[in-house]
Order: structure tokens, then sequence, then C-alpha cells
């Protein structure tokens, strides 16, 4: 009996000893399920040279693919690592705590399992969770143009991906477990510092880390980050992000090829600050669409000289908000522009950049695309569905001036295209109000195309038009339940 209780008691100290919490849990949803494989391999064993201590736990959720790299058994399943320090810097040693199987990384579902997984496992006061992958901002270019929202965790095996309404998700997901919000969420990927991805994120996390531009394949460099917070556990969650983006871009510093050092960027966003970027660019929208006969040229001047990235139509929100304020003779231009760039200098707690071509780089990107690049399920996101910011560029698409810089014609009734618009969301409404589908997606297809519509409306009206409105009310006459659109107009 005495022997029992002794093991008992044995048992309880080592599940109490798991349990123990500690000062950070750094967690790192490595997606390596392409031909980034042997790139997480690396980093894997980057992270080995700190390793787990006292304070600090690292956990890695590792998912690899067939064919690219051998090395480390070759196995092509998913495994979940407690990183532990060892002097092999080619071989990953850290004990394996839990075998997945062939799991989908690209689903939203997965992340979340992972995170639930490792804060019952390894309970933490504060949390880091990276998004380690391919990213491609809000969107993923794709031979079907109108299919889901992408944005990152492109896994191979399963063909599928994690999207910009899956992120919100998995955010929402987090603050759920928790029961507050969760401290950073950072993206070791490309192109995923941009105001639709802060604006899913920004009601469930604290802080976000991510990069305008594309990031090398070398990504974040892990040692010397690690290394910030084990050495300094207590270091604030503000602070620790800026050591991440100086890291990273320490890390490039002397690197170069026949063209010269990388063209790079890096910031760290305060995400209680995103409303207010949000509510800026709204009102900006709304002068500009409500004088967009006068505005057009002023908006193809931004359009055509902000700086970009390796997709063209992402633009540094400061920059294109900066060139409006100098082309623009309207006050209130000027003054909705200065908005947004002082709440953009508000949120963004750090941002470098590396290479003259990055030099107008100031921490947050958004989507700005010529008319053959505009995507109509940017609605969905929740950046769309707050802001005028897709209303302004499809009026932006019909005015003159669109027409005369890209030589693409206006078709006529132009100034209708608005009430068309709306007619057809409308349409589109009745339609999936008829749907048998999840709930959880049904509601979330009619609310953006209701606050889609109710924007429309809205700046309609403000430019003196009420046509737009009272297709709306016809409608309802035989379909009540398009009330909901009626309750989002301003």
């Amino acid at each position: 009996m005495k022997k029992t209780l002794v093991l008992l008691s044995v048992f309880f100290l080592l599940a109490t000893m798991t349990h123990a919490q500690k000062e950070w849990t750094i967690m790192v949803f490595l997606n390596g399920d392409n031909n980034l494989e042997s790139a997480g391999i690396k980093d894997v064993n980057e992270m080995e040279k700190i390793g787990s201590t006292d304070n600090v736990d690292i956990i890695v959720q590792f998912d690899r693919a067939k064919g690219y790299d051998k090395s480390n058994g070759d196995w092509t399943n998913t495994k979940i690592l407690h990183i532990q320090k060892d002097n092999d810097f080619n071989k990953i040693t850290s004990p394996v705590v839990k075998e997945l199987g062939e799991v989908d990384m690209g689903s939203y579902r997965e992340a979340i399992r992972f995170f639930n997984w490792t804060v019952d496992n390894y309970p933490a006061k504060r949390y880091m969770f990276v998004y380690w992958n391919h990213g491609a901002g809000w969107l993923k270019e794709n031979t079907q143009p109108e299919a889901l929202v992408k944005g990152i965790s492109y896994d191979d095996e399963s063909g599928n991906h994690i999207d910009s309404v899956g992120m919100k998700q998995i955010a929402e997901g987090m603050y759920t477990k928790l029961g507050r919000k969760m401290d950073i969420v950072a993206f070791d990927a490309c192109l995923m510092g941009m105001i639709e991805i802060a604006a899913q994120q920004s009601d469930y996390i604290k802080y976000m880390i991510a990069s305008e531009e594309t990031e090398p394949g070398d990504g974040w460099p892990y040692t010397p980050i690690l290394k910030a917070v084990t050495s300094n556990p207590s270091i604030s969650s503000s602070s620790f992000t800026k050591r991440i983006v100086e890291e990273y871009m320490a890390s490039y510093k002397t690197t170069s090829s026949w063209y010269g050092p990388p063209a790079i960027t890096q910031s760290s966003v305060d995400l209680s600050k995103t409303d207010a970027v949000v509510n800026a660019v709204d009102q900006l929208s709304a002068v500009l669409y409500q004088n967009m006969d006068t505005e057009g040229e002023t908006v193809a001047h931004a359009m055509s000289n902000a700086q970009k990235y390796e997709y063209d139509f992402y633009k540094d929100l400061y920059n294109f908000c900066e060139l409006l304020a100098a082309k623009t003779s309207n006050r209130e231009v000027k003054a909705k522009s200065a908005n947004v760039m002082r709440a953009v200098k508000s949120a963004v707690i750090m941002s470098k950049y590396q290479g003259t071509k990055m030099k107008d780089s100031h921490g947050i990107a958004i989507y700005a695309p010529q008319k053959n690049q505009y995507k109509s399920h940017y609605v969905k996101t929740e950046f769309a569905k707050n802001t005028g910011w897709d209303e302004m560029l499809n009026r932006y698409y019909k005015s003159n001036s669109y027409a005369n810089s890209s030589d693409e014609t206006v078709s006529e009734g132009s100034e209708n295209s608005t009430v068309e618009t709306v007619i057809g969301i409308i349409g589109a409404l009745i339609d999936i109000f008829g749907k048998n589908m999840p709930e959880a997606e049904k509601y979330a297809e009619i609310d953006a195309l209701a606050a889609n519509a109710a924007k429309l409306i809205t700046f309609n009206r403000a430019v003196g038009e009420n046509q737009a409105y009272e297709k709306l009310i016809q409608a309802m006459e035989e379909h009540p339940e398009l009330a909901v659109v009626l309750e989002k107009i301003d």
C-alpha cells in the first residue's frame, strides 16, 4: 500500500511539473508539407541552439512533405516537438511529445487544436503563436479567381489553405480558450503585414508581427529571437515584438547576392489601435467616393506611385495616403488622409526595411488593385465589411480618371453602376437565404453581402442619389429578411 502511495505521489508530482505555469510558451505552427520542408528542418535546428528553459517552453507542430528533404528520418507525417537545446545543428533531437499522423495544416481547425493542446500541456503567463509557411496576404492567387479568400499555411497533401476568414476563427478560438486576448500572433511568412489581416484578429489578439514584403527563404532567425526571450523572460510583449523585428533585420544585414542585399520589411503592430486605422480609412473612403468626379486623378496618382510589394496590388497604406494628401487640393481629402497616416503611425510599434526599393514602407499595407486584379470575395474580409474602401475602389474603376489612366473604356450608364451592384447583391442574398448550408457559413456570407450593400447605399445617398435605397425597400416588400441590410445602413 505504501509503495502504491509513493508511486501515486510521483505521478502527481510529474503531472504538476508538466503543467507548471511558465513565463512564456512559444508555439510554432510549422507547415512544412510543401517545398519549404528543408527550411523548416533548418529552423527547428536553429531553435534547438537555444531550447526550452525553466521559464520558456518552445513547442513546434511540424508537418513534413514527401520528396523534398530526406534527412532526419524522412518522416512525412506530423509531430509535436518540445524543443530542447542540443549541439547538433543538422539533426533534430528534441523529443516528440505527440504523434499526430497525417493532419491538414491548411485547416484553421488544426491550428486551434494545436493551440488548445499546447495551452493545456504547457501553460504560461503569455503566449506567442507563429504561423510558419508561405503567405499571400489576405488572398491566394489561383486558377479560380472567385475561390475562397486565401492567406497562409498551404498544405500540399490536403491541397488546403487557411484563409483570412479562418484566421479570424483561430483568433476567436484563442480568445475563447484563454478567456482573454492572446498576446502575440506572428507570421514567419510573406506579405502578411496588411490592415486586412490585422482587422481579422484585432478583437482577440494584442500584437501582430508581419512583413509587408516577401520574406527570403531563410525566414526568421530563430536562435537570436529565442535567446532574447529565454535570457529575459520578463520582457514585455511589446518589447519582445520589437526585438523580433530587430533580429530579423539584423540577420539579413550582411547577406547579399549578385543584385545586392535582399529588399525586406518587418513590423510589429499594436492591434488595439487597429479600429482607429479602420475608422480613418472608412472616413477617407467616404470622402473619395463622394468626390470621385474631381478626385479620380488623385486616386490614380496614389495607385500608380505608392510603395508596392511582390504583389503590386498590395500598397503601403501610409504612403498611399501621403501621396493623396500631396496631390489633392481638396481640404477634406487632405485632412482624412492625414488622419489615416496618424492612425497608422500610432498602431505600428516598429517598422523596418532594407533596400531602397522598400524605402516608403511604414508597416501596414492595403489591397489597392486595378480593376482587372480586383477579387469580389474581398467583401468577406472584416476590413471590407467595416469600411467603404471596396466601394470607393469600385467607384474609381467607373470614373473617367480610371479609364484615362488604364485605357479601359467606361460603359454607358456607369453612373448607375452602384444601383446595379446593389441589385446584384440583393439577388445573391435572396439566393443564400434559401440555401441549405451550415449556419455559421450561411451567416458569414449574409453578413458580408449585407455590409457591402449597406455601404453602397450609404455612399449612393451621400452623393444625392436614392435609387439604390429605393430598390432595397421594394425588394423588402417580398423578402422582409432583407432588413438585415437596412440594419447596417449608416
